[in-house]
Parts: structure tokens; sequence; C-alpha cells
């Protein structure tokens, strides 16, 4: 198991858009073939080299399995970045609800005891409007996922120069390095109200 890829540990194209299925199976697959305790007659040096193995193969799972992980990694093999780098950016057509956001946690954390249930109401209201611009976000990513991979497939069947293939792919790369700036803030708003909402408290 040489390959530090972990597309290519599992024989798949740097693609978003993994089948679900296929990389189950191959996991299973590898799984038999590494895991130390299919191997117990095999020397101490053996097993060792077999234990690292199947250590790096749940990792690999685990990243391409979820996709936030998976856009991460794909992202850090193009362009060598890691994920934490990325930060967090204010998504800029939000702004009206990052605002309503810190109002509602604001007016939330000074009220005394149970939330009213008009605030309670205005709280759901919010998180379901955060709630859409997320899943749009992650339209916009499949979106994004499909080109990448039209391209990819284009330029390996020498429907387009290289040039033209390497510009598309770098534009798709900025747009992809976006949209995972602005997840995790999405996803704090997200935690923050659905918190509040369910009677708990938020992240200061």
């Amino acid at each position: 198991m040489a390959a530090t890829d972990y597309f290519e540990l599992f024989d798949l194209p740097r693609s978003l858009l993994i089948d679900a299925d296929t990389l189950q199976r191959r996991f299973h697959d590898l799984s038999r073939k590494f895991h130390p305790d299919l191997h117990e007659a095999a020397i101490p040096a053996i097993r060792a080299r077999l234990e690292r193995q199947s250590m790096v193969l749940n990792e690999a799972y685990r990243t391409l399995r979820e996709p936030k992980s998976r856009l991460d990694y794909l992202i850090h093999l193009e362009i060598g970045a890691d994920p934490s780098s990325a930060g967090s950016s204010v998504p800029l057509d939000l702004f009206d609800l990052v605002d309503q956001t810190h109002d509602l946690l604001a007016e939330a954390a000074a009220a005394q005891g149970a939330l009213p249930d008009e605030l309670r109401q205005r709280v759901t209201t919010l998180r379901d409007e955060v709630r859409a611009a997320q899943e749009a976000r992650w339209t916009e990513i499949h979106r994004i996922a499909g080109e990448w991979d039209a391209n990819e497939q284009s330029f390996a069947y020498a429907e387009v120069d290289a040039d033209t293939y390497g510009q598309r792919r770098q534009n798709l790369l900025s747009q992809l390095r976006k949209l995972q700036s602005e997840l995790p803030y999405i996803d704090r708003m997200m935690s923050n109200l659905s918190a509040v909402a369910d009677g708990g408290s938020h992240d200061a």
C-alpha cells in the first residue's frame, strides 16, 4: 500500500461524486487484505506493517465517506492547503441573516428561564432560512463537482487542450475553496440556532 492519495488507494478518480457503495465495497475488500487479525501467523514486523496500513485505510475511508471531509481532502491534494487554513468567511449574500442571527442569539441569551414561544418561533424560522442557505451551498458544490468530472473526462479523451483544461480546473478549485470557507460559518450559525431552538445554549 504505497499510495498516500486516498482516492488512488481505492482506485477511484479524484472526484466529489464518488459512489458510496463502490467506496464501501473496496474498503471491505482491502480490509480483508490488510487487517492484522487475519494474519496472526505473520512475523511481528509484518503484523506491525499491516497495522499501519490498516490505520491508513480506515482514515482514508472515513475521509472519503463524508462529503465535507472529502471536499477538504480534494482541495488539500490539489493546492496543498490545510483545511484549517481556509478559515471561515462571512458569505456576502447572507449579511442580513448573519445580523438577524446575532440579534436573536443575544435576545435569547438575555431571556430569563424558558424562551417565550414567540421568540422560539422566530429562532426556528431563522434556522430554517439558514438551513436553506446551507443546502444551497451543497447544491452548488455538487454542480461544480459535475463540471470538475466533465473537465477531467474531456481532458482524458483529448477533447480539450491542456491550457483550457488547466484554466477550467483552477477556476473550479477557486469556486470550491470559496464555498469551503463559507460552510463553517453557516454550520456554526445552524448549530447555535438549533441549540437555542431546542432549549440549550449557544457557543460564544
